[in-house]
């Protein structure tokens, strides 16, 4: 069992809200990080940059980056973004 669990509703926030706090010890190491909207509706994309579906790997891909960074492990739990 983990010693900290975060919900965080979008890939970038526990990056943004917690990473200093995580790289700075004040958290317990021992983390996992459940992102719940984690399928990307409402984006806008500049020609050239594909689909939601194009847009929603990308992102996932760049929350594996930063999770490999910040936690222990992760779960993606795949609900696309609310409007």
């Amino acid at each position: 069992m983990k010693n900290t669990i975060i919900f965080s509703p979008h890939c970038d926030d526990v990056a943004l809200s917690l990473g200093g706090a995580i790289q700075n010890e004040l958290i317990e190491r021992d983390i996992f990080v459940y992102d719940i909207f984690s399928v990307s509706n409402y984006t806008i994309m500049q020609q050239g940059t594909g689909n939601p579906e194009e847009v929603t790997k990308i992102r996932n891909e760049e929350e594996r980056r930063v999770m490999e960074l910040l936690c222990d492990d992760y779960e993606l739990w795949g609900y696309p973004e609310p409007l």
